[in-house]
């Protein structure tokens, strides 16, 4: 199946912007339910999600209680890679330093 230009033309031309999505519900009950699935979508050109550009990334979370929230950032790109993966070692380093199998909490404020 796949995308061809004249998908991204189509949705253009009718005021829509072509995004690739992954898509996640909890529903919390006594079953816990909950699905997560990934796929190209189309939004509305106007809309925060479809202004996402480059290596950046979005959320919306959408909840009972606050609605509709966006949390936008750098996902990926020289610098976020670069970051995350300085941050992946000092973790490391402090596992091992610490003899832990698994993540150790960081110390308190000002006990750097």
């Amino acid at each position: 199946m796949g995308i061809h230009p004249e998908d991204l033309r189509w949705g253009k031309d009718f005021g829509y912007a072509l995004k690739l999505l992954a898509r996640g519900a909890a529903v919390w009950t006594a079953r816990r339910t909950r699905s997560r699935r990934g796929s190209p979508g189309l939004h509305p050109a106007g809309s925060l999600l479809a202004g996402v550009r480059g290596a950046f990334n979005a959320v919306v979370l959408n909840s009972e209680a606050l609605g509709p929230s966006m949390l936008f950032g750098q996902g990926a790109g020289a610098m976020p890679t670069g970051s995350a993966v300085v941050s992946d070692i000092i973790d490391l380093s402090r596992n091992v330093v610490s003899g832990s199998p698994g993540r150790v909490p960081l110390p308190p404020p000002g006990r750097w």
